[in-house]
């Protein structure tokens, strides 16, 4: 799976039909917690956080280089993301991180790759 999208890079780079791949994708359970009556600390409730980070590159021919890792392209707006995740979801967390992805403000002429 990979998306091409137009985007301008934290530090202004103009990229057209950037290629762009979803590296690693990770849950997270948070608790938050209040004080109870007695002064006690209580777990008030839990909810989860779905993580994912991006690799950018100018096209599929650099992604694909021997030594990609050369042509990788920094987008703080794009690199790392956060979106909330209902772990009672049977979806695919890879689906879940692209489909997110397709939807960043930052993106534009977002393609299936």
């Amino acid at each position: 799976m990979a998306i091409t999208a137009n985007m301008t890079t934290h530090e202004g780079r103009e990229l057209t039909d950037a290629y762009c791949v979803v590296k690693s994708v990770r849950v997270k359970k948070f608790d938050t917690h209040e004080l109870n009556d007695d002064g006690v600390m209580e777990k008030k409730e839990s909810f989860w956080k779905l993580f994912y980070e991006i690799e950018i590159y100018e096209n599929k021919d650099k992604r694909d280089h021997h030594d990609s890792n050369m042509y990788k392209i920094k987008n703080n707006h794009v690199d790392m993301q956060k979106i909330d995740f209902d772990v009672t979801s049977s979806s695919n967390l890879y689906s879940l991180a692209y489909a997110n992805l397709k939807t960043n403000s930052q993106l534009s002429n977002v393609k299936d790759a």
